[in-house]
């Protein structure tokens, strides 16, 4: 069996109990131009110069195309708290939505291949759903997409495999998920330089040795701070140019230079004081002789602009403040 298809069982080993279906239902929704207006009806239709259409604390046990004929274009549509278990492959195709899509507070186990995909839109906001698992090219030819926010969910795994021609995605948010490992090639799908990961408050304490294998872009930044990891393997940043790495508040035993070769470069590497206790002459060598800056990470949960009080240290381990 190919390491490809391991990921991809590892990654949908979920029973599903009863499956919903689309039924017609009268739907209470808001359509917002200058002011709201609120309608019922069977289909969720938007009128010219709408700008947003707003569907909250409905019982819409699934989703699917026919409950939406989004005529006139909208820049955003969200469904908030309507209690959705499942949502249909294409059930946007063909929606005149521009911009945006949130969907959150329902218990969505999986998000299926083509959920999202051949759409125009720049951000999904799939936060807090419960999502255990998302599927092979569940998000698939977006040639706009910026921004996914997926935190707070139920995520096990995180599967590259998932995202397919997403050329401009610069964001990808997943904290707060219960994500035990980064398998090889996680990044393999990122097309962008300066690109943004955010896998903080996760349950990764393991990183593989090929985390970062065919990942080609520049100025990566890695958030990983608050897991549960405890080394990282030798060469694993080998051949990459990172913006930042954020390991602040992960139960770090060693920390070595050997992460890190002449072919790595890192320009902020963010610890939290406990990991400083444990960096030893060698490792401060190496990060004055790389030119890196070790840093104390003032604020970094699920903000895309990092902050922090860089430090230089000197091989006696004195350490001066200078704010940034």
């Amino acid at each position: 069996m190919s390491k490809f298809f391991s990921v991809f069982l590892v990654c949908v080993k979920i029973t599903a109990a009863l499956t919903p279906t689309c039924e017609r239902q009268l739907i209470t929704y808001e359509t917002v131009n200058i002011t709201p207006q609120k309608l019922m009806d069977f289909v969720v239709k938007s009128a010219p110069n709408d700008k947003v259409i707003v569907i909250v604390d409905q019982i819409i046990p699934i989703l699917c195309q026919s409950l939406f004929k989004i005529g006139a274009k909208i820049d955003l549509i969200e469904i908030l708290a309507n209690n959705i278990e499942k949502i249909e492959p294409n059930t946007f195709f063909n929606q005149n939505i521009t911009q945006h899509i949130t969907i959150t507070g329902n218990r969505i186990p999986v998000i299926e291949r083509h959920t999202f995909a051949n759409l125009e839109i720049m951000s999904f906001n799939l936060n807090s759903n419960e999502i255990q698992v998302i599927e092979v090219e569940a998000f698939a030819n977006l040639p706009k997409l910026d921004t996914i926010y997926l935190n707070q969910n139920k995520l096990q795994c995180f599967n590259p495999h998932s995202y397919y021609q997403v050329p401009e995605l610069k964001f990808l948010e997943v904290t707060e998920n219960k994500i035990k490992k980064l398998e090889r090639k996680s990044l393999s799908f990122v097309e962008q330089d300066d690109f943004y990961i955010f896998l903080q408050n996760n349950q990764i304490g393991e990183l593989d040795h090929d985390s970062f294998a065919d990942f080609k872009r520049n100025a990566l930044h890695l958030v990983l701070n608050c897991n549960f990891l405890e080394s990282l393997p030798d060469g694993i940043f080998n051949g990459h140019t990172f913006e930042q790495i954020d390991l602040a508040h992960n139960p770090l035993k060693k920390i070595s230079g050997s992460i890190c070769d002449e072919t790595c470069s890192i320009k902020f590497f963010y610890l939290s004081n406990d990991s400083f206790k444990i960096c030893d002459r060698q490792f401060l060598q190496w990060a004055e002789s790389r030119n890196i800056s070790l840093a104390l990470p003032t604020f970094s949960a699920g903000n895309k602009i990092m902050f922090g009080v860089a430090l230089t240290m000197t091989l006696l381990c004195i350490i001066y403040f200078a704010h940034f």
